[in-house]
C-alpha cells in the first residue's frame, strides 16, 4: 500500500514539473520568435533611402531603378538544450523505464492468471511496440524530443515481447530461428529510425539491442561460425552508420559489445576443444581487429580529420587485445610462431604509420602512436623468438635505431620509445651476464676465461652502445638544446659500466682461483681420510691453515690489481678529456681517483703488509706521476685545449 501512494504522489510531482517546464518551453519559444522579428538589416535601409531619392528625381527612372525588397537576415539558429529540455527529455526516459517495467509485468501478470494466452500478450507486446514507433514518427516534425522518447520505448518493447516469445513459454511461442531473424530486423530499423531522424540515441538502443541478441537467444549450443558471422555484419553494419553519421560513441559501443559476446563465447565454448577450433577462431579474431582498426583510422586519411583521444584508446585496446587474445590461443600448440606473429604486426602498424603520416603529417598523435605501436610489438618478439643473450642483443641494436630515427626525424617521444628499450636491453644483459657467471661459480670445471668470454662481451657490447648513442647526439647538433646534458649522461654510464666490466672480470678470475684452491684442499683431505688412518688430524689442521693462507693470498691480489687498474683507468680519463676538450671525462676522472683513494685507505688495513705497500705507492706513483706531466706540459695542453 505504501508503495501505491508514494508512485501516486511520484507521478501527481512529475505530472507538475512537466506542465510548468512546457510553460517556460513556450514562454522562450515566443521570445525568441519577436527577436527574430526585431531583426531589421541594415542594407534595407540603406537601400530604402536610395529609392525614395529616386523617386523625388524622376518617377520613369524611379518604376524602372525602383530596388527590389531587401531580403529577409538570413539567420540559422543554433539549438542549444536548455536545463529543462534536459529535464523533459530525462523525465521522458524514466517514463520509458516505467512503461517498460510495466509492460513486463502486465505480460507476467496476465500469464500467471491466464487472461490472454501466450501468443496474445507477445502479440500485444510487439503491436504495442509498433505503435510506439508509430506514434513517435507521427509526432517527431512538432515534438521532438517526445518523439525520440516513443521511439526509443517502441524498440526497446519490441526487443522485450520477441524475447519473451522465445525464452518465456514452454513451448516457445516464438523458435529461436525466427526470434533470432526478428531481433536483427529490429535492430536494422532501430538504426534506420536513427539515421532518418538523426537521433543517436535511437541507434544506442538498437546497437545495445544487437549485442543483446545471441546472449538472451542462446540455447547453449556452440555455434562459432553463426555467432561470429553475426558479430561481423553487426560490426560493419553498425560502424558504417558510424562513419557517415560521426556518431563515435558507437564505436566504442560496438567494441565493448563485440569483446563481451565473444569473450562470453570463447569462455564457454572454446577452451573445450581449442585445437579443433584455432583456425576459424583466429580468422574472425583477425576480422574482428582490422575491421576496429579500419575505423579507428579511415576518417584520418579519407578525410583528414584530427584522431581523438577515444580513436587512440580504441586503436592501443584494439591492438593489445587482439595480441593478448591470439597469444592465450597459440601459445600453448603454437609458441614458435609468436614471435613472427609479433613481428608481422609491428610491420602492419609501420606501414599503416607510414600511410597515415604520408595522408595528414599534421595529426602528430597519431603519428607517433603507430609507430609506438609498431616498436612495442617488435620489442615483444625479440624475446618471443629469441633465446638467452640473443634477446639482449636485439633490444640494444633495435634502441639504437629508435634513438637514430627520432633525431632524424627531430621527434623525442620516438627517442623516448629507444630509451625504455635501452633499458630494457640493458637490464636482460646485465641479466644474462649474471648467468654467465653464475655457472661458473657453481661448477669449477666450467671456469670463464678472463676477458675472452660472453659475459665480457656482453658488457662491452652495452658500453659501446652508450658511446654510439653519446655520437648520435654528438653528431645533431641541432636536435635540441640540453643535448649536451644527455651527451655527458651517456658518457658517464659507458665508463661506469666499463669500470663494472672489468672490476667483475677481476674478481671472477681470483673467485675462480680461490673456488679451485679450496676444492683441491677437500680432495687432498679426502684422500688422506681414505689411506691415513687414525693420524689425518694433524693433517687435516695443516691443510686448512695452509688453505686459508693461499685464499688470504689471493684476496689480497684481487683487491690490490682493482685498485691498480682503478687509478691506471682514473688517469686514462683525466689525460682523455684534456686531450678531447671534454669535461665531463676530466670531472669523472678527477673524481673517480679521489673514489680510488679512498678505497684504498678503507681496504689498505685488511690486506696483507707487502700488499698493502704496494697499493698504496702504486696509487701514488700514478697521482704524482699525472700531475707532473700536467705541469710540465701544461702549456701545450692549454694550446691543444683553447686552439
Amino acid at each position: 500500500m505504501i508503495w501505491t501512494i508514494i508512485l501516486i504522489v511520484v507521478s501527481v510531482y512529475l505530472l507538475i514539473r512537466v506542465s510548468e517546464l512546457a510553460k517556460r518551453l513556450e514562454t522562450l519559444e515566443s521570445t525568441m520568435g519577436n527577436n527574430l522579428r526585431g531583426v531589421v538589416s541594415t542594407d534595407a535601409v540603406l537601400l530604402a533611402r536610395e529609392s525614395a531619392y529616386v523617386k523625388s528625381a524622376d518617377a520613369n527612372i524611379e518604376a524602372s531603378l525602383a530596388p527590389s525588397p531587401a531580403p529577409a537576415p538570413s539567420y540559422t539558429p543554433v539549438v542549444v538544450e536548455s536545463g529543462e529540455e534536459k529535464s523533459a527529455r530525462w523525465l521522458g526516459w524514466v517514463g520509458v523505464i516505467m512503461l517498460l517495467l510495466g509492460a513486463s509485468f502486465f505480460l507476467k501478470y496476465a500469464f500467471d492468471n491466464g487472461y490472454i494466452g501466450p501468443m496474445g500478450q507477445v502479440a500485444i507486446g510487439i503491436i504495442a511496440g509498433i505503435v510506439s514507433i508509430g506514434i513517435g514518427q507521427k509526432l517527431r516534425e512538432k515534438y521532438l524530443n517526445y518523439s525520440d522518447i516513443l521511439l526509443g520505448a517502441g524498440v526497446g518493447i519490441l526487443y522485450f515481447s520477441i524475447y519473451a516469445g522465445f525464452a518465456f513459454y514452454n513451448p516457445a511461442v516464438i523458435a529461436q530461428p525466427v526470434a533470432f531473424m526478428l531481433m536483427i530486423l529490429v535492430t536494422a530499423l532501430s538504426m534506420v529510425i536513427a539515421i532518418a531522424g538523426n537521433t543517436m540515441g535511437i541507434a544506442i538502443i538498437g546497437v545495445v539491442g544487437g549485442f543483446m541478441t545471441p546472449m538472451l537467444l542462446s540455447t547453449g549450443e556452440n555455434h562459432e561460425v553463426t555467432l561470429s558471422l553475426y558479430l561481423l555484419m553487426l560490426n560493419v553494419g553498425v560502424l558504417s552508420v558510424s562513419w557517415f553519421t560521426k556518431w563515435v560513441k558507437l564505436n566504442y559501443l560496438t567494441f565493448i559489445g563485440t569483446v563481451m559476446v565473444f569473450g562470453g563465447w570463447m569462455g564457454s565454448f572454446y577452451w573445450r576443444d581449442p585445437e579443433g577450433q584455432l583456425a576459424l577462431t583466429f580468422f574472425f579474431l583477425t576480422m574482428f581487429f582490422l575491421v576496429f582498426l579500419a575505423n579507428s583510422i579511415l576518417h584520418h586519411l579519407t578525410r583528414k580529420e584530427a584522431s581523438s583521444s577515444g580513436d587512440l584508446i580504441l586503436i592501443c585496446l584494439n591492438a593489445m587485445g587482439y595480441m593478448g587474445v591470439c597469444y592465450s590461443i597459440l601459445e600453448p600448440q603454437h609458441h614458435d610462431v609468436l614471435g613472427f606473429f609479433a613481428l608481422v604486426l609491428a610491420a602492419l602498424y609501420l606501414i599503416i604509420s607510414y600511410v597515415a603520416y604520408a595522408a595528414e603529417k599534421r595529426d602528430r598523435t597519431l603519428n607517433l602512436t603507430l609507430p609506438g605501436i609498431a616498436v612495442v610489438f617488435l620489442s615483444i618478439a625479440i624475446p618471443l623468438q629469441l633465446t638467452e643473450y640473443w634477446i639482449s642483443i636485439a633490444w640494444l641494436a633495435e634502441s639504437l635505431v629508435l634513438v637514430y630515427v627520432g633525431l632524424l626525424l627531430k621527434e623525442k617521444p620516438i627517442q623516448v620509445f629507444g630509451y625504455i628499450v635501452l633499458v630494457l636491453g640493458m637490464l636482460s644483459m646485465l641479466g644474462e651476464v649474471a648467468k654467465i657467471r653464475n655457472v661458473s661459480f657453481s661448477d669449477i670445471t666450467s671456469a670463464l676465461t678472463p676477458v675472452m668470454n660472453m659475459g665480457f662481451f656482453l658488457l662491452l657490447l652495452g658500453v659501446a652502445v652508450f658511446y654510439v648513442l653519446a655520437w648520435f647526439y654528438g653528431k645533431n647538433e641541432a636536435t635540441m638544446s640540453d643535448r649536451k646534458k644527455i651527451i655527458a649522461v651517456f658518457l658517464v654510464l659507458a665508463n661506469l659500466l666499463t669500470i663494472y666490466a672489468f672490476t667483475t672480470e677481476v674478481a671472477q678470475k681470483y673467485f675462480q682461483d680461490i673456488a679451485q684452491v679450496q676444492h683441491q684442499a677437500q680432495l687432498d683431505i679426502s684422500k688422506e681420510a681414505q689411506y691415513g688412518g687414525q693420524n689425518t688430524g694433524g693433517y687435516v689442521n695443516y691443510g686448512n691453515n695452509a688453505t686459508s693462507l693461499q685464499v688470504d693470498v689471493l684476496q689480497n691480489r684481487s683487491s690490490t690489481v682493482t685498485t691498480v687498474l682503478w687509478a691506471l683507468y682514473a688517469t686514462l680519463l683525466l689525460v682523455i678529456g684534456f686531450m678531447r676538450r671534454m669535461r665531463v671525462l676530466r670531472l669523472f676522472g678527477l673524481i673517480f681517483f679521489f673514489v680510488t683513494a679512498c678505497r684504498v685507505f678503507i681496504y689498505v688495513w685488511e690486506q696483507g703488509p707487502l700488499y698493502r705497500i704496494f697499493s698504496t705507492i702504486a696509487v701514488g706513483v700514478i697521482a704524482l706521476s699525472a700531475a707532473f706531466l700536467y705541469a710540465k706540459y701544461k702549456d701545450r695542453i692549454k694550446e691543444v685545449i683553447y686552439d
